[in-house]
Parts: structure tokens; sequence; C-alpha cells
């Protein structure tokens, strides 16, 4: 299916993970060196605090929990509208405005290349990509979506006859790709909620992940665009030309 390119979106987070054993040398000293090797993107610094959970079970009840505090960092650009949060077993990269794939894409790069220099044994154990669209119409009738989504997203919806009770509609679907697995959750979340459905909101968020092991920024980056070819296909089965007019297709020059 043709990737189509809008003039505006309704993303509200677009998130690269990615997981992996922690490294040894994980410390001040290394995240310092990882500052200085993305700070052209990402001005600011800031140390932060966690809790890690330990859950301990003799078969099906939980005999203890033990928690453990760890250090984090997270790395934002001027705006704080670009961040890049680093755990011990995992960094994150998050947009939450976003233009166009090829501007994210360098942006994880330069992220997973500087991760890879300064702890070039790391092997990943999950990697993901998430794009969470949160479409907010200013119209009245919260129900009415023809011409703009798919109407399957819809049919189950229409079990309930008497919508004026409805104070959710969330559905997920759970796919078995031949190299990622796709979740993919659709529906109204509804911002009133516990409230009836008054506004005209619907979300579309599709997250691609596989637990293959990958050694090096290429495969990773290899793997993000078959993510991003993905979800971008499903998205365009999920909406129609009415909303597409109302984002603005891109032509090409």
């Amino acid at each position: 299916m043709e990737n189509k390119r809008y003039e505006k979106n309704f993303l509200s987070n677009v998130v690269f993970k990615l997981d992996f054993p922690t490294p040894s040398n994980y410390g001040p000293e290394s995240m310092g060196e990882f500052q200085k090797l993305i700070k052209k993107d990402f001005q600011i610094l800031q140390e932060q605090k966690g809790i890690e959970l330990e859950h301990k079970f003799e078969g099906m009840e939980q005999i203890e929990t033990k928690a453990t505090e760890i250090q984090k960092w997270a790395f934002f650009n001027k705006t704080k509208t670009r961040i890049v949060l680093f755990e011990p077993d995992t960094i994150i990269v998050e947009f939450k405005e976003y233009t166009h794939f090829e501007d994210f894409l360098k942006i994880i790069d330069i992220v997973t290349k500087s991760l890879f220099e300064l702890f070039p044994s790391i092997v990943s154990t999950r990697l993901g990509l998430r794009y969470i669209n949160q479409i907010n119409l200013e119209e009245k009738h919260p129900f009415e979506w023809d011409n703009l989504l798919n109407k399957s997203l819809l049919a189950s919806m229409n079990f309930i006859s008497d919508k004026k009770d409805m104070s959710r509609y969330i559905t997920l679907i759970e796919l078995n790709k031949e190299e990622y697995r796709l979740r993919f959750q659709y529906g109204i979340a509804n911002s009133l909620y516990p409230s009836p459905i008054l506004k005209k909101e619907f979300v579309l968020d599709y997250d691609c992940f596989t637990f293959e092991s990958l050694e090096n920024p290429e495969e990773i980056m290899g793997q993000i665009k078959k993510f991003n070819k993905g979800i971008s296909d499903m998205f365009e089965e999920s909406i129609e030309d009415g909303l597409r007019e109302i984002m603005g297709v891109v032509e090409d020059e």
C-alpha cells in the first residue's frame, strides 16, 4: 500500500523503545559521555530516580515484593518536545510533536549509534515502535464517523443501542506477523471519562515490536523501517478520505 504524507497529523506521541541487559559500566560517567554524543539535539539533562519492583511467586501466590531504587537520565531538546529517557536496561526516544518519519529516524539513528559507541556489547531483548493518534474534531455527533474512519472499527459499537449510556469504547487486536508483532488498540477513550461520551474523539494506537536479538544499529534501523511500513499501512486501512482531506495529503512534486 502507498504510504501518504500529510500536512498535519493527530499524533500525540511517537515512541521508539529498545530494551537490553544492563551494561556493566552504566552510571554517571557513561551518561556524561552519552550526553556529549547527543548534545546537539538534546541540550537539557535531568537526573531522575525510579523504583524497580521485583515480584516473587510460589505457584500462583505472590510471596514477596522487592523495591529497588534505580537511577535514570532524561535528555530533552530546548522545547522539551523530544525526549530521550535512559534507564539501566532501556532507552526510549519520544516525540510529542511529530512531522515526518525521516526526521524521527534521523534522531533514532543518532541515539542508537551513540548507545552502541558507549556500550558495544549490547544485544536487544525487545525493540518497539509506537504511534498514538488522538483524533479530536470540533464537531457534534460523537458516534458519527462516516467517511472518516473504516466502518469496521465502529461495527461492534452498534451492539449498544442506547449510546448515551456509553462512557468508553476500546478494542484491542494483536497480530503475529512474520517479522514482528503488532498490537492495535482503537476506540473512544473519552477525555471526560467516567462521564458519558460527549466529544468527537477517537484513538488509533499502533505498537509494533519484536523480541529478536539485534546486535548493531544497522539491524535496529532496518527493523524500525519495517515497523513504520507496517504501521503506516494499517493506518491507511483505518481511515477514509474525509479524514485524509482534513489532514491534507502532500502531493508529490
